[in-house]
């Protein structure tokens, strides 16, 4: 399993990332965290926005396609997009996970 990592500074982007990823089964589920406050470096001032956490779950396979398209629809420059190595300990789950991302 793989996780990516990114922020966004409305929902409504977040929540149209997520729609397409899972309608095109390139993520079994995507999480949007509530408003956090992020205080940050950029370009050498100190910034202090608020962003929406967002955590996509996906595997190998599509992870090209979710970087592309955090890429595409990506409001920033420069989007953060983390990729994390997830283990699943439970075996549902993870039939669950590949059944959501399978594909013809």
């Amino acid at each position: 399993m793989k996780i990516v990592i990114t922020t966004y500074p409305q929902i409504s982007c977040a929540e149209k990332l997520a729609k397409i990823l899972v309608k095109k089964n390139f993520a079994a589920c995507v999480h949007i965290l509530p408003e956090m406050n992020a205080i940050y470096k950029w370009k050498g001032e100190i910034k202090n926005d608020n962003e929406f956490l967002t955590i996509i779950k996906t595997d190998k396979i599509h992870l090209s396609e979710v970087n592309k398209i955090i890429l595409e629809t990506h409001p920033f420059d420069t989007p953060e997009i983390i990729e994390v190595e997830g283990n699943i300990l439970n075996p549902d789950y993870k039939k669950w996970l590949k059944e959501s991302l399978w594909t013809e």
